[in-house]
């Protein structure tokens, strides 16, 4: 196996309530999100080797699709959503390059999250989402690749201005793969998981 530590990415997203202008009822709470992120170069080494060669990694994301926000009487919001995720990892030509080939996974994510307004200041957030993930890039090519993958954050908005919040988050996500090779390949690989853990701190703008 291969890791890496810190991984910082720069990030932006946005989400739209279009029909919100239109109409007050259940259908004003649908949405568009979209979002992109770039991770700073980094290096991979394999797990346990102290001279282990670093292999040069990046990483790039983006996703977008539909959600829905849901008002509840209590002040709280419930979300769902529903979005195509395309997260890539591409490593550096090496001598071990054969043993971490590039990946492109492509997820279909479901989502949904819990925000409570615990003060006028802070609204505290949970959520977590499955991933139906459709496509693994180059491992398709070496194996029947059968995947799934799960997460969960939690975190709060602090608010600042009326149109603006400082957002923090911790985040989970676990990836895992059962393989069956392909002949005539000879790889001994029975499954995979791929593990991130991390916090993102940002500004949320409300218009």
């Amino acid at each position: 196996p291969f890791t890496s530590y810190g991984n910082p990415t720069g990030r932006i997203s946005a989400t739209i309530y279009p029909l919100s202008l239109v109409s007050q009822g259940p259908i004003a709470g649908l949405g568009l999100t979209a979002s992109f992120g770039q991770g700073a170069p980094i290096n991979s080494k394999q797990v346990g080797e102290d001279n282990a060669l670093a292999v040069a990694t990046s990483s790039m994301d983006y996703s977008f699709g539909i959600r829905y926000r849901h008002n509840l009487p209590s002040g709280a919001q419930l979300l769902g959503g529903l979005e195509l995720t395309k997260k890539n990892y591409e490593f550096a030509e090496s001598t071990i390059s054969d043993q971490i080939p590039d990946v492109r996974y492509s997820f279909i994510v479901v989502s949904g999250e819990f925000l409570y307004p615990r003060s006028d200041l802070i609204t505290l957030v949970g959520g977590a989402d499955f991933k139906a993930v459709q496509a693994v890039g180059v491992l398709g090519d070496r194996f029947q690749v059968n995947a799934f993958g799960v997460g969960g954050k939690i975190g709060l908005n602090y608010r600042i201005t009326d149109s603006l919040d400082v957002i923090a988050r911790v985040h989970y996500s676990l990836i895992n793969m059962t393989f069956k090779v392909k002949a005539p390949m000879t790889y001994r690989a029975r499954g995979g998981r791929d593990h991130y853990f991390g916090g993102m701190l940002g500004v949320g703008l409300l218009l």
